[in-house]
């Protein structure tokens, strides 16, 4: 009988960029994602959409054998260009967390520059309907330190104004990303993995079924337990690895 309990990977990748002079942690090249993609593989992983896990700990649906996330954090033109055509290369899903206002921003604006572009709506409604990509919400406006730390509470902000600033923000990305796509996200990416004791509550009324943490490790989903969904562990995918050095957490 399948187990009910799935130890799940979850990669975060950031920007995917050429010149090595570029790179940081957060920063990889095409060629190294092409080679996580080829060593996923040949480890017979499948990767999945977060829909795909929600359904799972719904009790709704199943995963496959051996099942891993691939997410991309805020949203950069360069994953579009480097990343988009290798998972139609070798058939992969991967989740894009978007932030709205860059998005905007670029829309109105069209910049198509590796190094420090975002997606335009254009192409996250291309991204959406290729199949490979699954959209999903890392805030409207919060991928900032200015007023406060991502989406977390200030120390002067009553719980209510705490909720009022956060479902503003959030909803406005959901409402747009729904009227682009057809499909409201179902899943919340932190902003540098921010939050406090009452995001999460908020998150769950606004409709969030799952959230994205920045937290180290890989979680354990259960067919039938909602609340595993939550904080979800992730694993940041640095340059200066192979991809067996890398993902020897899995095995």
């Amino acid at each position: 009988t399948p187990s009910k309990e799935i130890e799940l990977p979850i990669i975060m990748y950031h920007s995917i960029l050429r010149t090595s002079d570029k790179q940081n942690k957060y920063i990889i090249s095409p060629e190294l994602f092409e080679k996580d993609l080829q060593y996923i593989n040949k480890k017979g992983y499948t990767t999945v959409f977060m829909k795909d896990v929600i359904n799972f700990c719904e009790g709704k649906g199943t995963l496959p054998k051996k099942p891993i996330v691939l997410t991309f954090d805020d949203g950069y033109f360069n994953n579009y260009c480097y990343a988009f055509p290798l998972l139609k290369k070798y058939n992969m899903k991967a989740v894009l967390s978007i932030v709205g206002k860059m998005t905007d921003n670029y829309s109105n604006f069209p910049d198509e520059n590796p190094n420090y572009s975002h997606v335009t709506w254009d192409h996250i409604l291309e991204m959406h309907l290729s199949g490979y990509w699954e959209i999903q919400n890392h805030s409207y406006n919060c991928h900032t330190y200015e007023s406060r730390n991502g989406v977390s509470q200030v120390s002067n902000e009553s719980d209510r104004e705490y909720k009022d600033f956060l479902v503003s923000d959030l909803c406005h990305l959901q409402d747009k990303i729904a009227y682009v796509t057809g499909v409201a996200p179902n899943t919340f990416t932190y902003p540098f993995g921010a939050f406090n004791k009452n995001t999460d509550s908020v998150l769950k009324k606004i409709g969030f079924k799952a959230t994205l943490s920045c937290t180290e490790g890989i979680s354990t989903i259960e067919k039938g337990n909602t609340k595993c969904l939550y904080k979800l562990k992730r694993k940041l995918r640095p340059p200066d690895k192979s991809p067996e050095d890398f993902f020897d957490f899995m095995l």
